[in-house]
């Protein structure tokens, strides 16, 4: 259990202060046109995302739980691709990536159930659930 809690306590403080993001929120505010406390938004629901992701996302199945502002973060963070690659090993671990799904299979989307499932995990972590969750996109955190 210490473990797991130091585990925990070092992907919270990554994820939190440590993760630079500067550069992928400059390409997210010119990219999709925001204003600067539009890209912190982003920013702290990209986040607040990857903390969800580290905590639920740890037996590898698809899920579909992301607000609109912190997918555009994603995708952005994904087009550095050693950045990315350096963020998601230090979060999840050596030779683990986040990856992501644009859409979900068969052209299904985000049923009620997922939402509901998705919004308790973000209450049981203290944090607020998004109010712009996608209804497509999916990730897993898998090994590569």
């Amino acid at each position: 259990m210490a473990v797991e809690r130091d585990g925990a306590r070092l992907a919270e403080q990554y994820i939190r202060d440590r993760m630079d993001l500067q550069k992928v929120r400059e390409l997210a505010v010119r990219e999709y046109g925001w204003d600067e406390e539009t890209g912190g938004r982003a920013e702290r629901a990209y986040r607040d995302f990857l903390w969800v992701c580290w905590n639920f996302g740890r037996n590898g199945d698809r899920m579909a739980w992301i607000s609109l502002l912190a997918d555009r973060m994603w995708h952005c963070h994904m087009l550095t691709p050693a950045a990315y690659l350096a963020a998601t090993e230090a979060i999840f671990g050596r030779g683990y990536i986040l990856d992501h799904t644009p859409a979900m299979p068969n052209g299904q989307r985000v049923c009620d159930g997922d939402r509901a499932i998705a919004v308790a995990h973000y209450v049981e972590l203290g944090l607020v659930p998004p109010s712009d969750l996608r209804d497509e996109c999916t990730w897993a955190i898998v090994r590569f």
